[in-house]
Order: structure tokens, then sequence, then C-alpha cells
């Protein structure tokens, strides 16, 4: 007798290795989306630090705002909402100012914080070194760190 065809447990245990497949890569293609969506943050903040270092060298004082800096001062993206120059006021726990890059990207959920902060120290030979925080007040991570690049962590 000629078999034809393939028997139910063969088609079932097909679909069961399809599923446990599919389980595993939807949730790291999803992580791998938003990480994408990420990198246009990091793109406008060097931006804002370039612009930032370039004021800072010439003029040996930190830009107030973005205008100062040469900045646009309603920078967008797709997914970044707006780049800003911060100036804290003088006496706070920081005294250096900051850039802010607020962003809006599907798929991340809304109780994270939507903005990455971008903190700039002053060396002793008069350099910027810049450095990127996703943390919170309270000292932990306003996002899910799979979605933080090395670079803030």
């Amino acid at each position: 007798m000629k078999r034809q065809g393939f028997t139910m447990i063969e088609l079932m245990i097909a679909v069961a290795v399809i599923g446990i497949l599919a389980a595993i890569a939807v949730p790291a293609y999803q992580s791998y989306t938003i990480r994408s969506k990420m990198s246009e943050v990091f793109i406008f903040a060097n931006n804002a630090e370039l612009a930032v270092n370039e004021y800072y060298m010439t003029n040996h004082e930190f830009p107030t705002t973005n205008d100062q800096a040469g900045l646009a001062t309603n920078i967008t993206g797709q997914y970044v909402t707006n780049v800003e120059v911060v100036v804290p006021t003088p006496g706070g726990s920081n005294s250096n100012p900051f850039i802010r890059v607020t962003f809006s990207i599907p798929g991340l959920s809304t109780s994270y914080a939507n903005d990455l902060r971008f903190l700039v120290t002053v060396n002793s030979d008069a350099t910027l070194t810049w450095k990127c925080t996703a943390l919170g007040q309270s000292g932990a991570y306003r996002m899910d760190r799979a979605y933080i690049p090395t670079a803030c962590q």
C-alpha cells in the first residue's frame, strides 16, 4: 500500500514546533524593533552634543538655550518629539547643563519615562565628557534595560 500525505500526529508535531519557534522569535523581534527605533534618539542627541561642545570650546561657557547652541528650537523626528539643552538653576545637585531628548516609540510601555538625559562633565583639561543616563531620581532604571543601549547602562 502506497502512503500519501502526512498523518495527523506528524502535522500536530510540525505545528507544535512552529508554535515554539514563534513564541521565541516574536518577543525577540519586538525588542529588536524598539531598540532600532531608539537609535534615532541617539542620533539626535549626538548632534546636540556636537553643537554644545562647539559652543563651549568657542565661548568657554555652556549655552543656555537651543538657539544659543545653534540648534533649532523645535527638533522633531519620526520618534523624537523634542531635543532641549537644559541649564539647571545654580545651587542644585547638578549645576552642569544636560541634553534632554524626549521621544515616543510605539510598543514601548507608557510606564517608562519618555526621555533620556545626556549629562556633561567638564574635565580638568576643559574638554567635555558626555554620559547618557536612563536612571530616574530614585536611581532605578526608567526603562527596561533591554531597550537601553550599553552606553547608557
